[in-house]
């Protein structure tokens, strides 16, 4: 696999370190190679960016012997392996023999595949559907473009950023949009973050923040592309921006301490930051995405959709199913959540709410994808006549 080449004008932060298979990297400063299956890459230390670089991450786990977690994206495109399809088996009787089997990574705040799975949705459909914890959406593309891993759900800001990677993505099935009438609800009912003031703070417009420091909880996310969107929309320059990364407890510490501008907080977070006063100036992902987009579709790999065409086929009618019961039992979505992300159930409740889509609109996906060149997170547009799959 051909290197990809380093250009340190584009990234103002990290370290870039090349990686090859069979050996391992104790930390970001040493240059060594990192334990890898396929080929040699060139990586960032630090978090994924847009696609004017590799949208990579490079972590540390804990554990007895530190060691590296490589999570690449486009250099993995021609990576990893997808096993051929065994089509689920279905008796004449129409009862299921043998399920196809599919994997997914996903972070905790969405519990669908144990929704399906508790309801018995996804065996009726003949599946079987297992989940494994995502660090980030970011972090799951590796996992689904390496083979590890079938499906993920992917905020379409990072969809394309990666396609513009040439990383070949598709997307099986709409996931979470923003409501129809989001403008009519409460701000925090529908946005899971918020951008907040510090007490005493005189800015009274998104526009303000031209110059101004701004927390977010990781760079290159959707939170920060929001926040960028929030003082587009309102006649500002994002390009002015001084954002600054801080983990979201230190952003709340920053915020009550008076030591940034603003702060795009993530729920739970933002609920409390709410409870206790603070003013909401902008809702990111609201700004971003705007009322009806399907913003994170559950998206795989071209090699693993061409591999597995029966259980994806499969798995679209289900989800689509397991959503419209999600949004059917609210409660018992919620529950659900707060078994899996370890958040208290009061605090979900007390946050933002859900809603799923139940079509994909390329047209939609094309104008937003604009939106994005338009704000300057992209340099280009992808080719998205083909990125929904069809069969």
């Amino acid at each position: 696999m051909q290197a990809l080449a380093a250009d340190a004008e584009l990234f103002e932060r990290g370290t870039w370190v090349r990686a090859g298979p069979g050996t391992t990297r104790p930390s970001p400063e040493d240059p060594s190679p990192i334990e890898h299956t396929c080929g040699m890459l060139m990586l960032q230390s630090g978090d994924p960016v847009t696609d004017k670089g590799v949208i990579v991450r490079l972590t540390l786990r804990a554990g007895a012997a530190a060691s590296a977690a490589l999570l690449a994206v486009a250099a993995l495109a021609g990576c990893g392996s997808s096993s051929r399809d065994s089509p689920a088996a279905v008796g004449s009787d129409g009862k299921c023999t043998s399920p196809a089997t599919l994997k997914t990574n996903l972070v905790p705040l969405y519990p669908l595949v144990k929704i399906g799975n508790d309801a018995g949705i996804f065996q009726k459909h003949c599946l079987v559907v297992q989940d494994t914890p995502a660090q980030s959406p970011v972090a799951a593309i590796p996992a689904i473009v390496g083979g590890s891993q079938d499906l993920t759900l992917l905020p379409a800001a990072n969809l394309i950023s990666t396609l513009n990677q040439k990383v070949p993505l598709k997307i099986v099935a709409p996931g979470a949009k923003i409501p129809d009438d989001a403008d009519s609800l409460p701000p925090a009912k529908v946005d899971a973050a918020g951008v907040f003031l510090p007490k005493g703070s005189t800015i009274k417009s998104p526009k303000e923040l031209e110059g101004k420091s701004v927390a977010v909880p990781g760079l290159g996310t959707s939170i920060q592309f929001g926040v960028m969107a929030a003082v587009a929309n309102a006649g500002g320059d994002p390009s002015k921006i001084k954002f600054v990364q801080l983990d979201s407890q230190t952003e709340v510490q920053q915020l009550r301490a008076g030591k940034v501008d603003a702060a795009a907080i993530a729920t739970p977070f933002s609920t409390q930051v709410e409870k206790d006063g603070y003013t909401r100036i902008a809702s990111p992902t609201t700004a971003l995405y705007g009322a009806g987009l399907a913003h994170t579709p559950w998206v795989t790999s071209q090699k693993a959709l061409s591999a597995k065409p029966d259980a994806f086929k499969r798995f679209r009618e289900a989800i689509l199913e397991v959503q419209a019961y999600s949004m059917a039992h609210p409660d018992e979505y919620y529950q659900a959540m707060a078994d899996q992300s370890k958040i208290p159930l009061d605090a979900i409740k007390a946050g933002p709410g859900f809603w799923f889509a139940t079509q994909m609109d390329v047209n939609a996906l094309k104008a937003f994808a604009n939106k994005l060149k338009s704000l300057g997170i992209v340099t280009q547009v992808p080719e998205l006549d083909n990125v929904i799959a069809t069969s």
